[in-house]
């Protein structure tokens, strides 16, 4: 008999908000800024399956890109949780889209909101400590 995963990772966006020279994504990318998203139906049936197949496994939102930047990204985790409510979800982001004035507590909230249950922030120079300091400041 085959055994189920463990973890599963999902990627809602094709791009990202940076260009680090580092990062492979440059090199299947045509352009910067031409993301491709999951669109939200593909996200539902993906889910329904992993409801029926593999409801407790550790689910990550994370690969070639960054999927904050999806416009509905909060719907897709929302959509996800409803699917497996005992599976453990976990978004890894660059952290970019959490600088604007005043947006890392809104964004950290909404994300635990959407049913995600940890973040993980993955600091890139310049805005490491920025982000350090924003996580340390946050309130809830």
């Amino acid at each position: 008999m085959k055994s189920k995963p463990w973890s599963i990772q999902i990627e809602f966006v094709e791009g990202c908000s940076r260009l680090c020279s580092f990062c492979g994504l440059n090199a299947i990318r045509d352009k910067p800024g031409n993301y491709k998203f999951i669109s939200p139906l593909l996200m539902e049936k993906l889910a329904i399956d992993c409801g029926n197949f593999i409801p407790e496994a550790r689910y990550e939102i994370a690969m070639h890109g960054e999927p904050t930047m999806h416009p509905k990204y909060l719907k897709l985790v929302k959509t996800l949780r409803d699917y497996v409510p005992k599976a453990q979800i976990q978004i890894t982001t660059n952290g970019v889209r959490f600088l604007k004035k005043g947006a890392f507590d809104k964004e950290v909230a909404a994300i635990f909101k959407a049913g995600a249950d940890f973040i993980v922030l993955d600091t890139y120079y310049p805005e490491r400590d920025r982000l350090r300091e924003a996580a340390f400041a946050c309130k809830d």
